[in-house]
């Protein structure tokens, strides 16, 4: 799902810009893009259960108040917690929104499960996947920097590692 809504923005973003550009036509960034589509989405998806920042501008739980399930839900309903997750997620349906008791039994299922350490690891492996990819096209470039793509996955980066969750 990533990859097709996140990612393809990113991705046509990338085709309009070669459609008009008057070097580098034929250069293929996708594969980058589709990278930095993941972790865009998946960054998103995690501070929105951990950033105050995020909550005073978008409201915190947002996600799970509109039933979206994101990365580490996902990894939450693939462990031992999916009963209760589930079963929480139905009662969200049937009630079209969720209490702070529920949005805070989703949260500790999620500390139970590992699964923000989980998405943190995973953040920080497409990190790396960014930067490594982001090298081998510097390269082809004769080791021209872009320093406006690194300017943007700096900023992206998740800084705080020790996992401050957001109070329900």
């Amino acid at each position: 799902m990533i990859d097709g809504k996140t990612s393809g923005l990113f991705r046509m973003a990338s085709r309009l810009m070669r459609a008009e550009a008057t070097k580098n036509q034929n250069f293929e960034i996708e594969d980058l893009l589709t990278l930095m589509g993941r972790f865009f989405q998946i960054r998103d998806d995690y501070q929105n259960l951990c950033s105050t920042k995020y909550a005073a501008d978008k409201g915190s739980f947002s996600d799970l108040d509109e039933g979206k399930y994101s990365f580490m839900l996902i990894h939450a309903l693939n462990s031992k917690e999916a009963g209760q997750l589930k079963s929480i997620l139905q009662m969200r349906a049937r009630q079209g929104t969720l209490s702070t008791e529920q949005k805070a039994m989703i949260m500790a299922a999620l500390a139970r499960s590992k699964s923000m350490e989980y998405t943190l690891n995973a953040l920080e492996d497409l990190q790396v996947k960014v930067e490594e990819r982001l090298c081998e096209i510097e390269c082809g470039l004769d080791d021209e920097k872009n320093w406006m793509f690194r300017a943007i996955m700096a900023r992206l980066k998740v800084s705080d590692p020790t996992l401050h969750y957001l109070k329900v």
